[in-house]
């Protein structure tokens, strides 16, 4: 159970460059940059990110290669939408650089989320409810402690990528875990909403989801969704992807 419980943990520390790599990504996303947007320059990027100019350059160098940054020499770098064929990652910068909007996010995490419930039910042990609930009651924790945006976000994710890695589908992981990068600045701003109101109605649809998956409940499993996803909608539909400071 234990080499279980640490499967969310599991991932290998990044390097300088692909932290760097990370934090241009979320850069894009966060502040809603689109092509041909200017992004910061080299000396600008270490700055903000405390990383060398070395390793900003190495980083700018691999998305430049990638088709998701333009550099032009004497000019500055550029988001550019022309990812290479095959790379997929890089495929999913295209996504984010080509700009996304609110409706068509939902029609996709409704597909991906209950592709994922079904598989999830159809193979969940009894082992893995009680991991998934040791997960979600960290999160009941962090919302309860006023803990930092960041920290709640975080742990509303691990529910999410622990119900992905339960379904044991390496492809489907790895759309879904690239998809929840596009998802994130929503999820943030739904914190920030919910916040305001002292109403997280995120944990209830949550708690749902758990008890729909602990009774292997398909149906339920969708409802609850259903529910969370137009929730999700209500509480984004005047939300513009930037970074976002004010968490009360």
């Amino acid at each position: 159970m234990e080499q279980n419980m640490d499967r969310c943990k599991s991932k290998k520390t990044l390097s300088a460059v692909e932290q760097v790599i990370k934090e241009i990504k979320n850069m894009i996303i966060e502040n809603g940059l689109r092509v041909g947007d200017k992004i910061p320059n080299e000396f600008e990027l270490s700055t903000m990110f405390g990383k060398s100019r070395g390793c900003i350059r190495e980083a700018v160098k691999i998305l430049d290669a990638y088709g998701v940054l333009e550099v032009r020499r004497g000019d500055g770098t550029y988001v550019r939408g022309s990812a290479s064929a095959g790379l997929f990652d890089a495929q999913f910068f295209k996504i984010i650089a080509m700009g996304t909007n609110l409706s068509d996010l939902i029609q996709l995490r409704l597909i991906l989320e209950t592709g994922i419930i079904r598989a999830v039910i159809d193979r969940i042990s009894d082992e893995e409810v009680e991991e998934l609930r040791i997960v979600e009651n960290k999160l009941h924790e962090a919302v309860a402690s006023r803990a930092p945006l960041e920290q709640i976000v975080a742990a509303d994710l691990n529910f999410h990528t622990m119900l992905v890695e339960i379904t044991g589908n390496e492809v489907l992981k790895n759309v879904y875990i690239n998809m929840l990068d596009i998802f994130t600045p929503y999820i943030q701003n739904s914190y920030v909403q919910q916040s305001a109101k002292s109403d997280f109605s995120v944990l209830k649809h949550h708690d749902l989801i758990l008890r729909a998956v602990e009774e292997r409940d398909y149906d339920l499993a969708v409802y609850a969704i259903r529910n969370s996803l137009k929730d999700w909608e209500n509480l984004n539909l005047i939300y513009e992807p930037k970074k976002l400071n004010n968490y009360p």
